[in-house]
């Protein structure tokens, strides 16, 4: 069955809507939608729901963003969050150790947007890393532009009780 993507070509945040839809985005992050949620893709590639919470996005899914992605899309932030386009490169940089989580905002609402909220980043040995202090010093690191200090930094698992050691940043 399929969904309507937008009701009219009306222009939203980054270009007409449906953008995210005609250049493959939910496609591309169908593997990090979070499975938390009820949210599905229907047969034009639409997220059926207008909020897609994302996680765990590596290099290889932020490459391709960069590609399909327009230029003003790439200069999103949420809130004190870098830069998009600049976590990206980062994350692709990084050969796997920052990974991004995010949200997604579907064709539905007129803001429709890819935007990250949190990173997380692989640091063996958190119990010695005054959380406070990393944040600098991995924006320094990968060319971030420092916006503003996350509103959370946390050492965690990369899958919250496995996985490797690492810092949760997140800007609320």
């Amino acid at each position: 069955m399929s969904t309507p993507t937008i009701v009219a070509e009306t222009m939203g945040l980054y270009g007409p809507r449906g953008w995210t839809v005609r250049a493959g985005i939910w496609r591309i992050l169908r593997n990090h939608i979070s499975p938390n949620l009820s949210t599905a893709l229907d047969d034009n590639g639409a997220p059926t729901s207008d909020y897609v919470d994302l996680r765990d996005i590596g290099p290889t899914t932020a490459r391709q963003l960069l590609d399909a992605m327009p230029d003003d899309a790439l200069t999103d932030t949420h809130n004190a969050a870098p830069i998009l386009g600049e976590l990206l490169h980062a994350c692709i940089a990084s050969q796997g150790r920052l990974r991004l989580h995010g949200y997604g905002i579907g064709p539905q609402r007129n803001d429709e947007r890819v935007a990250v909220d949190a990173i997380w980043i692989e640091t063996p040995n958190t119990a010695v890393i005054n959380p406070q202090r990393v944040w600098p010093v991995i924006a320094n690191h990968y060319g971030l532009t420092n916006r503003g200090d996350p509103d959370e930094a946390t050492p965690r698992r990369r899958f919250n009780d496995h996985g490797p050691e690492g810092m949760w940043l997140w800007w609320d």
